[in-house]
């Protein structure tokens, strides 16, 4: 444990002495409790005959080696671009282990082979220590060249070419500009203003500081035009006025008063569009700007109007041509300044039309309105006032004009009408000139009187009577029938059997008079259907519904027998009986007297009770279970087998072949289509057992053929074993031994059992093979006298096809091999075929026992002569 392992101190002096020393643990010493002995002599010199005496003393003492970290620094060399040639260091070296996270993982102090990046080291200082964790960085080594960028000046819109330029020739990598994501050495750019273009270039993973040029955008000289007049008339001018740059060139100079100068005169024919460009003086950059002048015709008026008129009546004036326009005189009925107007003049006028169009452009059109005189007359009525619907002739006496009447489509006197209602009535009469006039005559309708029939009950029962009142009039007459009995002159009762209509006439003071029918409706006769007779299975429903006609609809029900049924009042009920049973429903309206009743049968079938015959309860893994069906009467079959699988068969084999317990059901469809299932059958399929077992010896020869067997390889629920070895012998023991009685390949069989009896067997065949005997002779004489001719080993056992044996000299040469057992040596060169001289050889033989097994014989023979 100590460095030095033992520390001699010598005071060579007598007396009491204090020794110091100090013991130095190992850095790679593991860490625990570890015990020093120390050991004290001393000598005592006498001066009697016995002379010196030396003692001695031992202590021993227990040493508790605590972990102190040790203190760790760290050393790297860089790696190149995608390379693998850094290295990491963790110092001090020659502590108990180092583990680096690298792949493969290192575990010196010093790791190489790294690419750039951060690794950790896990130190532990000594046996049973505590770890220490450090991280080393591994930086770059860049051999990349420095990039420098070319600035420029341009106007806007312009482009310029930058390009990055190396501090040295360099081939292959990527380059990476921003703004704009371009992927070359050269780019064009257009930027709109002042911009600073950075690139960086990339190879083998490794990217350069990133290098830029500033491109610098002088501003265009910025070039507006001012119109006086967007637009002027032919035969006008305007004036344009540029600004924004230095100088100015106008293009084109048709109409111009000049070609240059920020202000022109422009008075062209047509309408044009000039362009002016303008320049910057300092920066030499230019802009150009447009201005266009339209150059409007004058509008071209054209009138549509009646030029006669009747007095009191308008006039149209409609112009086109222009976009504004101004009428004279303003004496208008609607407005003035627009392209149709509305004049009404009680005397013939000239007016005066002023049209503008939208560029401004004006022109004039006079017209001449005539007014001419009305016609005149009279109407006069054969009767006023009149009943409503009363006819009467109106006639204008002395007229002879052509007439349209309102309302009426009359045209000559005398014509007669029937108002319904006191009504107006105008004549318009139309003279040669077109000129029309109108009277009026009213006309006064006494109203008919209007007759309301009422009832006190509709509609009624059969047998019941309903009465009539009248109302609306000051009398009245009703048109009587047999069965209308007159309680007062405004009151009648009536008794229809059939739904019969009834009329009365009413007259007013005035002699006036209507006539006014009504409707007496009689309810049909009551009537009620049910559904039809049915069959359910017990325990079933059957919902019953019925159809109810005729009566007031008022209706109400009464079931009968109420046993089994959800309710004995409703139109609709649900039976559910336990036996055959006729259910009778009575139908009422508190109105009429006959009640008809309706009669359904709902017939009860019992269940089917469900049976069936499975071929097993228990089995070993797989299981084929039979099933078969035993219900009588059955229609339909549907097993649940209880591994989430369905059969439709009635009868049928399945197999199961996972381990567990299944639950069996069969839902029988009978043939009066009833439902019932089973109760479940249980099935238990058990597992069956792993049977396996090996053997030792593996090899076994007859000079020892007595072999153990295990079955431990076996699954674990075994608990029964059966061994059969061939003819020999059989055994139940778990861990039986067999002799076999001589050489051969025999089988040997285990039986196994779990708990649940499902058994398993497992057949291997035991060889036994003949001891491997050899023996090599250390002499031969290859004489030809048949005795000792040859040499090679002899024995028992041996596989020929793993012989093989080499003969060598004194000087180490190969003068024989062969790898047939039955071609030995005899002695001569196998090249030369000369006989070798006497003395002694060196062989190795390779030989392979019947199971394969290989064994190598090196030694020397003796060729004796």
């Amino acid at each position: 444990l100590f460095s030095p392992a033992e520390m001699v101190y010598n005071s060579g002096v007598a007396g009491f002495q204090v020794f110091t020393g100090t013991a130095q643990v190992p850095l790679n010493v593991a860490c625990g409790t570890f015990r020093m002995r120390v050991r004290c002599n001393y000598s005592v010199v006498n001066l009697n005959p016995c002379g010196t005496q030396t003692f001695g003393e031992t202590e021993d003492y227990n040493v508790i080696v605590n972990s102190v970290p040790p203190t760790l620094t760290t050393s790297s060399t860089p790696a190149g671009c995608g390379l693998n040639n850094g290295t990491a260091t963790v110092s001090p070296s020659g502590l108990f282990s180092y583990q680096w996270n690298t792949v493969p993982v290192q575990t010196t102090s010093t790791a190489t082979g790294l690419a750039t990046g951060t690794y950790t080291c896990i130190v532990v200082p000594g046996p049973g220590c505590p770890p220490d964790t450090i991280t080393v960085a591994v930086g770059l080594n860049s051999n990349l060249p420095t990039y420098t960028v070319n600035s420029a000046s341009i106007c806007e819109g312009d482009s310029i070419v930058l390009t990055a330029t190396p501090s040295q020739s360099h081939q292959g990598g990527d380059y990476l500009w921003q703004p704009g994501n371009f992927t070359t050495q050269s780019i064009t750019v257009s930027p709109a203003a002042t911009q600073t273009y950075s690139v960086t270039y990339t190879f083998t993973g490794c990217t350069t500081t990133p290098a830029s040029g500033t491109v610098t955008v002088n501003s265009n000289a910025l070039v507006t035009v001012n119109a006086a007049l967007p637009g002027i008339c032919l035969g006008d001018s305007t004036v344009f006025i540029a600004s924004g740059a230095t100088t100015f060139q106008w293009i084109p100079p048709l109409g111009l008063s000049s070609s240059s100068g920020n202000m022109v005169s422009a008075s062209p024919a047509v309408s044009t569009n000039y362009m002016v460009i303008g320049t910057n003086q300092s920066a030499q950059c230019s802009d150009t700007s447009y201005v266009q002048l339209a150059v409007y015709d004058k509008p071209i008026l054209a009138l549509t109007l009646n030029n006669a008129i009747c007095r009191n009546d308008s006039v149209i004036l409609s112009a086109s041509g222009a976009s504004i326009y101004q009428w004279s005189p303003s004496g208008f009925a609607v407005v003035w300044n627009d392209s149709t107007v509305t004049a009404s003049p009680q005397n013939s006028t000239t007016y005066t039309l002023t049209g503008t169009n939208l560029f401004g452009c004006t022109d004039s059109l006079h017209v001449a309105v005539t007014v001419n005189s009305l016609p005149l007359f009279a109407m006069q009525a054969s009767a006023n006032p009149t009943c409503a619907g009363d006819s009467v002739t109106l006639d204008a006496p002395g007229s002879n004009f052509s007439y349209k009447f309102t309302p009426g489509n009359f045209t000559v006197f005398p014509f007669k009408v029937a108002p319904v209602t006191t009504t107006t009535y105008i004549a318009e009469s139309t003279d040669v000139n077109g000129c029309a006039s109108s009277d009026t005559i009213t006309i006064n309708v006494n109203p008919l009187p209007v007759v309301s029939l009422a009832l006190g009950t509709n509609p009624i029962c059969i047998g019941n009577s309903a009465s009539i009142t009248a109302s609306g009039a000051d009398n009245y007459n009703w048109a009587t029938t047999p069965d209308m009995v007159l309680l007062s002159n405004a009151m009648v009762d009536v008794s229809p059997i059939i739904n019969t209509q009834y009329s009365v006439t009413g007259l007013t003071q005035a002699g006036c008079f209507s006539t006014e029918t009504i409707m007496v409706n009689v309810h049909p006769p009551l009537s009620i259907t049910v559904s039809k007779d049915t069959a359910v299975c017990i325990g079933h429903s059957y919902f019953i519904q019925t159809t109810a006609s005729g009566g007031n609809g008022n209706y109400s029900y009464v079931w009968s027998p109420p046993l089994g049924l959800d309710n004995t009042s409703q139109p609709n009920v649900t039976a559910s009986p336990n036996t055959t049973t006729t259910y009778t429903v009575t139908l009422t309206d508190n109105c009429t007297v006959l009640s008809p009743d309706a009669s359904v049968t709902v017939k009860v079938d019992n269940l089917p009770i469900v049976t069936f015959n499975p071929s097993h309860s228990v089995g070993c893994a797989p299981v084929e279970l039979l099933l078969a069906n035993t219900t009588p009467k059955s229609k339909y079959c549907i097993w649940d087998l209880g591994n989430h699988k369905i059969s439709t068969d009635c009868n049928l084999a399945h197999t199961y072949r996972e381990v567990g317990n299944y639950q069996i059901y069969l839902s029988i469809t009978d043939s009066n289509d009833c439902v019932n299932s089973s109760s479940f059958h249980t099935l238990t399929v058990n597992p069956i057992p792993e049977a396996d077992f090996y053997y030792n010896p593996e090899k076994i020869t007859i000079s020892n053929p007595m072999v153990k067997f295990n079955p431990s390889t076996s699954s674990p629920d075994v608990v029964n074993w059966h061994w059969n070895f061939t003819a020999f012998d059989s055994s139940v023991m778990e861990f039986p031994s067999f002799q076999f009685p001589y050489t051969g390949q025999f089988p040997v069989a285990l039986i196994v059992k779990n708990i649940f009896g499902c058994p398993d067997t497992m057949i291997q065949f035991v060889l036994v093979s003949e001891d491997l005997k050899v023996y090599i002779p250390n002499a031969f004489t290859p004489n030809d006298d048949e005795l000792n001719d040859f040499f090679g080993p002899i024995g028992a056992g041996i596989n020929q096809a793993g012989f093989y044996m080499a003969i060598y000299n004194r000087w180490g040469e190969r003068i024989y091999e062969t790898n047939q057992l039955s071609r030995p040596w005899n002695g001569r060169h196998q090249k030369s075929g000369t006989m070798q001289s006497k003395g002694i050889y060196t062989y190795t033989i390779n030989l392979q026992d019947l199971e394969g097994i290989n064994s190598t014989f090196n030694g020397t023979v003796t060729l004796l002569r």
